[in-house]
């Protein structure tokens, strides 16, 4: 418990000190991470292989291409979204000048999940410290060798202070939640979401909860069987089926139900 009030402490009094308040210092905090994952590709996917048997071209598409991409879609569009944006004027405000000043919330914690251990801690990292917020890291402990390389690598290449990693299990993660965040992300099933929320429920933080659900799939009768079934097929068994939109069951018109199960056979093979 202690532990986790000093590394939340330090993350706040480093944002309290406005240093990650201005458009260059969240710039080249980005910049960096885009060289983290330039430099360090093989040590991240040699990670991931470790943890999840994941080949590389797959893991490459998966959890490096997404991040890259975020942070130079962050990059560019940082200025425009962090710019204030003019309103239109009433009764109360035709003699001002009324904009709208977005502002970063504060301290943000980010639970991150096991499936894809790397790309679903980075992308919302790269979101928060775009915002201008300190960022507290918990990686998911299942993919222990991620999470041991974000740990590593996280502080060698942004600021220690206002992005600090925590590893660890239950423990670890039930002691950071007895703190006070500004925003928490988690990514991970609904039985441990409602922790979260309750937990976030005291200090009324506001939470982002990416949790499972069920993912139907719909064949019409009139559409490419073939063209369909692959598709499904792809999505259910892309990362060996540990994706949480994977598709779960199909509904079909009854006339065509031997036909795409005959499709997904051939598809498999």
């Amino acid at each position: 418990m202690e532990r986790m009030q000093q590394v939340v402490g330090r993350a706040r009094a480093a944002f309290n000190s406005g240093r990650c308040r201005s458009l260059e210092f969240r710039l080249q905090q980005l910049k960096a991470l885009e060289r983290m994952v330039q430099e360090k590709e093989k040590e991240i996917l040699a990670a991931i292989s470790a943890d999840l048997h994941k080949c590389g071209p797959n893991a490459y598409s998966h959890e490096i291409l997404g991040v890259l991409g975020e942070l130079a879609l962050a990059m560019d569009k940082l200025p425009s979204w962090a710019a204030p944006q003019p309103v239109k004027k009433n009764l109360l405000t035709m003699r001002d000048e009324a904009y709208v000043c977005p502002e970063p919330l504060g301290v943000v914690l980010i639970i991150g999940a096991w499936n894809y251990p790397f790309v679903l801690v980075m992308q919302p990292l790269i979101g928060a410290i775009a915002a201008g917020n300190a960022v507290v890291v918990k990686p998911s402990e299942i993919s222990e060798n991620t999470a041991q390389l974000v740990a590593d690598l996280l502080p060698q290449y942004l600021d220690r202070e206002l992005y600090p990693v925590v590893t660890g299990g239950v423990p670890e993660t039930t002691a950071l939640l007895t703190q006070r965040f500004d925003h928490i992300l988690y990514t991970g099933n609904s039985t441990v979401g409602k922790i979260v929320m309750a937990a976030a429920a005291k200090h009324l933080t506001p939470v982002t909860l990416e949790l499972g659900g069920k993912s139907p799939c719909y064949i019409d009768k009139d559409c490419d069987l073939a063209v369909a079934c692959r598709r499904i097929t792809w999505g259910k068994y892309m990362n060996c089926g540990q994706t949480c939109i994977a598709p779960d069951y199909i509904l079909c018109d009854p006339s065509i139900q031997s036909k795409v199960v005959e499709n997904i056979k051939a598809t498999l093979q």
